[in-house]
């Protein structure tokens, strides 16, 4: 018969609940030893499992009661975070209304205002790509690296590509987002870095701009501001979870402050990220020439900002101040 014997480092158990089911384990264990001696060994390595798991429990019940500074009777309260669920439900939420406004005030076709209801919904885990867990960082550079293709068709057929060659392009791009970005964050980013920031708000929304080529620029930015909204999204969640509402006394969590900034300690992180502002700018104002260069269809990309101003104000005045934009 398997003797257990207790685990060195090991802490007393004082959970009902918790001893039931350590009674439990020990009970399955006997019987799967009776019936199969191999199998019994897997229930073993269970047990020793879940006794190392309350060991974890226990050091940190300690040291939130070390920290918190209180007595006997604490109650120590687990640090509430925004998860994956919270991010996603109310970009996703952020992202129907933004699409419906669209669709209802603006008069913007529905297919595009679906697009930017999905952009909206998935940029509200885009800030998530520093994150030191490799699940969510994992997830999204696979969405990212497919949907990133599939919206630059319309750039693909603009430049007089054949659906071989597409699928080509699509591939290395693929390949290219999925393990050379993903790479560069994995090694040069960390969580709360200047990737959680306002301006990666705006580097996210200029690139979608870039990538959602059409012949109207206000879809084009109606696209790229759902990327931005749902970013800063992520964002304001992570700000207000980083005040603890629980307890007795409202405490401010050391990572408030980390989410909506303009800069960081590190000066080379500000450099790089307001350099890539600078150089999205630069690829935005010129693809208007670029595109003429390479292909007949006219794109509509304004030479000038004040150009663009300058339409914006005009189309308005000419709808008697009505909001609207062209399909």
């Amino acid at each position: 018969m398997t003797i257990l014997r207790p685990i060195r480092g090991g802490v007393r158990i004082k959970s009902e609940t918790q001893k039931s089911l350590k009674a439990k384990l020990k009970f399955r264990l006997l019987a799967d030893h009776a019936i199969n001696p191999i199998s019994s060994n897997r229930t073993k390595s269970a047990l020793v499992q879940y006794s190392n798991c309350c060991l974890m429990q226990c050091q940190t019940e300690r040291a939130g009661r070390q920290f918190a500074g209180h007595g006997k009777g604490f109650s120590f309260t687990h640090i509430v975070m925004a998860d994956f669920k919270t991010h996603i439900t109310v970009s996703t939420l952020l992202g129907v209304a933004y699409g419906g406004v669209g669709y209802l005030n603006y008069d913007l076709p529905p297919a595009h205002c679906l697009i930017a209801t999905s952009l909206c919904s998935v940029s509200g885990m885009l800030p998530d790509l520093d994150s030191n867990s490799s699940v969510p960082q994992r997830e999204m550079l696979c969405f990212v690296s497919v949907i990133v293709p599939m919206l630059m068709m319309p750039r693909f057929q603009a430049l007089g590509l054949s659906a071989e060659q597409m699928v080509f392009v699509a591939g290395v791009l693929y390949v290219l987002i999925r393990f050379g970005i993903g790479g560069i964050f994995r090694r040069y980013t960390k969580h709360r870095g200047m990737w959680h920031s306002i301006p990666a708000a705006m580097i996210a929304g200029m690139a979608t701009f870039l990538v959602c080529l059409s012949t109207d620029f206000e879809i084009r930015l109606f696209k790229s501001w759902a990327v931005v909204i749902g970013f800063v999204s992520h964002l304001i969640l992570d700000e207000i979870y980083a005040v603890d509402w629980q307890g007795r006394q409202i405490r401010v969590k050391s990572s408030f402050g980390t989410a909506l900034k303009l800069f960081s300690t590190s000066r080379w992180a500000n450099l790089v990220t307001y350099g890539k502002l600078i150089l999205l700018t630069a690829m935005i104002f010129s693809d208007h020439y670029v595109m003429d260069c390479v292909c007949d269809q006219q794109i509509a990309v304004p030479k000038t900002a004040s150009d663009w101003l300058h339409n914006w104000f005009s189309h308005d005045a000419d709808h008697q101040h009505k909001p609207t934009l062209t399909r």
